[in-house]
C-alpha cells in the first residue's frame, strides 16, 4: 500500500486529525488485545452494499439471522 501524501496527512494534523494507513490500524489493534463484546439487541447495526460480488450469503438472509 503506498503511504499518504505528506501534504494531506499534515493538512490533517492542522485540523486535529490523525490520518492513519489500514496497516498502522492494524498494528493498533494487535498491540491493544480486548475480549469480544457480544452484541446487545438495541445495539446498532450497520447492513452495507457492495457493487460487487463476494460469493457471500444473500444480504437478506444476513437480515435473518440478524433477527432470530
Amino acid at each position: 500500500m503506498e503511504a499518504f501524501d505528506a501534504e494531506l496527512v499534515a493538512r490533517g494534523r492542522q485540523c486535529g486529525v490523525e490520518i492513519l494507513s489500514l496497516k498502522d490500524v492494524e498494528a493498533l489493534g494487535r498491540a491493544n488485545l480486548k475480549k469480544p463484546v457480544p452484541p446487545k439487541p438495541d445495539d446498532l447495526a450497520v447492513i452495507c452494499f457492495t457493487s460487487g460480488t463476494t460469493g457471500e450469503r444473500p444480504v437478506l438472509h444476513l437480515v435473518q439471522l440478524i433477527w432470530d
